[in-house]
């Protein structure tokens, strides 16, 4: 597996998002439904908070305020998304994690790469890991039928291409990829 901890910005991105929905079936992304948590996920972020040192009692004074964040982004997110209204393959129920300490419950929508919206929407952003909440849909992924071709995890700057040929990782990494530097 090639793997990346990278920065894939401004030109480049436009190039690499070309190549990608060139050479792919389908993408995906992540709208987390961040207030659709069951009791026993509740709890156990609570306990998860509680080790950190985060008092949830504290934290719920803010909760009417972080609600309000909450809604607009998912108002945000709807409307971003409905621009892909006819490109849109499915969408299911999916369990990403948006931080190290606990997951979310997030609606997961399959698009086409072909669609006459696709590029726009993903042009929409200058950065493959623009795609992070609470900015924008998670994780961008693409598909070439069934099988991860790339897949990104934009809250550590990270970018996986799974299986691809020596040749095609080459590629990608000469032309749209800029290592960070340590």
């Amino acid at each position: 597996m090639n793997f990346y901890q990278c920065e894939i910005a401004g030109e480049n991105y436009i190039g690499f998002i070309t190549y990608a929905l060139r050479t792919s079936d389908k993408f995906s992304f992540f709208i987390p439904h961040l207030n659709e948590l069951s009791p026993e996920e509740k709890q156990f972020r609570d306990d998860v908070k509680g080790r950190m040192g985060i008092d949830p009692a504290a934290e719920a004074e803010n909760k009417a305020a972080l609600n309000g964040e909450v809604q607009r982004y998912l108002r945000e997110m709807r409307k971003r998304t409905a621009a892909l209204a006819g490109d849109i393959l499915k969408t299911d129920l999916a369990y990403s994690y948006l931080d190290s300490a606990y997951g979310h419950l997030c609606e997961r929508y399959w698009v086409s790469a072909a669609g006459g919206s696709a590029k726009d929407f993903l042009l929409s952003e200058n950065n493959i890991f623009a795609w992070r909440y609470p900015y924008a849909p998670e994780d961008i992924a693409f598909f070439r039928g069934d099988t991860v071709w790339c897949r990104t995890v934009a809250h550590e700057k990270t970018i996986f291409f799974p299986g691809i040929s020596e040749q095609e990782a080459a590629l990608i990494q000469g032309q749209w990829i800029v290592k960070k530097e340590k």
